[in-house]
């Protein structure tokens, strides 16, 4: 079955073959919540920079 495949691999394999969702799961299983946290930060401090990009785009006017 495919959990026995994930316990053969090693995580490094992802690495050189990224099939994301593996990548993503295993991530998350080894990193747990504490990654989620950082990711969702970071993700709405992207998001908020490029809200003040888009307004600075259109005060210039491009």
């Amino acid at each position: 079955g495919r959990g026995r495949e994930f316990e053969s691999l090693h995580p490094l394999h992802f690495l050189f073959f990224p099939d994301k969702v593996s990548f993503f799961s295993l991530t998350g299983w080894i990193f747990g919540p504490k990654l989620g946290e950082i990711g969702t930060e970071a993700r709405s401090q992207l998001g908020s920079s490029v809200i003040s990009n888009d307004s600075r785009r259109k005060e210039i006017g491009m």
